[in-house]
């Protein structure tokens, strides 16, 4: 198959406009069988006026058409935020912005768990509370740098870690990937001036998560394996074993979009027997509830939805604390229902998913799959799923 994303926009286009593909091929002034074999990725068009002729019939920019307008189209909606501006500077630059301001210590450590909890709750991303990062993540270098005591220095890099991975995740709904991996490595680093090893793991667990939403699950499966062995050396506390949960499930979903099944299996069992009650230590959720929504995803990805949807009916999607866990609940409800068949229950799964948190079914992926499966199963487009298109770019 040649340029399957390129014929799919245009089966999408074709469809949703109401027009056969014989209908599409007169409008263009070639055969119906030309069309197909676009459709179908057969043909690979490599041509700029081809693109233009195309755009032109549909009514829409050459970009649209493009695989780059589908990889990059979120990033290129939102223009470089202050935090990526902050992100692009040598964090020794840092230094002396917030001399003004005096910030203590527990200031500080309020202001990351607030917007820690606001993270968990916001349905539209935190925006508002992400204006305060760069200036939260001054006041903690310059904190960092001034401490008299070695416990208050460890506290300052503490926070600061965390605010550079509240910012990392904030980077990735935005699809800018460069600098939500940019702003790990600073977190890395400021968990490892922190002196605190269960923490440089939490920030290895986030990693996990960014490099297999970034399409690469063998690394983050290898990354967090490894990182998981580390981790089991330490003392069993209860951060501990909380990330080392995590890492295991991580690691699990990494391995199924891998397709490693017995080694998604056995990771998943390890996290289970790990699990207690959901709690949010070190800016990671994990229990019971999680495993559950994360145990229907590795099922989707393994080809079993039967078994994706039995470990969704043991939850309730209104009870699961996070908005970013109910909504991936949602998604992978709507997967499932997808490849059993079952396209009005995707929908309205997705739907559901769409409306608790729009930004990671634009930023995921899983989420750009699953709305692009719909429009290339669907004989209709109804109203919802339009919708979503729409404020996707895929129509």
């Amino acid at each position: 198959m040649a340029d399957s994303g390129l014929g799919r926009r245009v089966k999408v286009l074709r469809r949703a406009r109401g027009w056969t593909q014989e209908g599409l091929a007169l409008r263009l002034h070639r055969s119906s069988s030309w069309v197909t074999k676009v459709e179908r990725g057969v043909i690979t068009i490599d041509s700029v006026a081809t693109i233009r002729e195309l755009a032109a019939v549909f009514g829409v920019s050459a970009s649209q058409l493009t695989d780059e307008s589908e990889n990059r189209s979120v990033a290129r909606q939102r223009p470089v935020s202050e935090l990526a501006r902050m992100l692009d500077r040598p964090a020794s630059m840092l230094t002396g912005a917030t001399s003004e301001i005096n910030s203590s210590h527990a200031d500080l450590v309020h202001a990351a768990t607030a917007l820690r909890r606001t993270y968990n709750r916001s349905s539209t991303r935190y925006l508002s509370a992400a204006e305060r990062l760069p200036q939260l993540i001054s006041q903690a270098v310059e904190l960092a740098e001034t401490s008299t005591t070695a416990r208050l220095r460890a506290t300052a890099y503490t926070v600061l870690a965390n605010l550079y991975r509240l910012g990392s995740l904030e980077l990735r709904h935005r699809g800018d990937h460069v600098h939500a991996r940019l702003a790990l490595d600073r977190a890395a680093a400021a968990a490892q001036n922190a002196d605190d090893k269960v923490l440089v793991a939490a920030v290895t667990a986030t990693l996990c998560n960014e490099l297999m939403i970034g399409g690469r699950p063998d690394d983050a499966a290898s990354l967090a394996v490894d990182s998981a062995e580390i981790l089991a050396q330490q003392s069993p506390t209860v951060d501990a074993q909380h990330v080392l949960g995590v890492l295991r499930l991580y690691g699990a979903q990494a391995a199924a979009r891998a397709g490693s099944e017995s080694e998604a299996m056995a990771l998943l069992d390890a996290a289970n027997q790990l699990a207690s009650t959901d709690a949010d230590r070190h800016f990671l959720i994990f229990g019971p509830a999680n495993i559950a929504v994360q145990s229907a995803g590795i099922f989707v990805d393994l080809s079993k939805p039967n078994q994706a949807l039995g470990a969704c009916s043991r939850l309730n999607g209104k009870e699961l604390g996070s908005v970013n866990r109910a909504c991936y609940f949602h998604l992978h409800r709507a997967r499932a229902h997808t490849m059993a068949g079952d396209l009005d229950d995707a929908l309205t799964a997705l739907t559901v998913a769409w409306r608790t948190t729009p930004h990671i079914v634009m930023s995921d992926q899983l989420g750009r799959q699953q709305v692009a499966d719909l429009l290339d199963r669907k004989r209709t487009f109804t109203g919802d799923l339009r919708q979503i298109a729409r404020g996707m770019g895929l129509l």
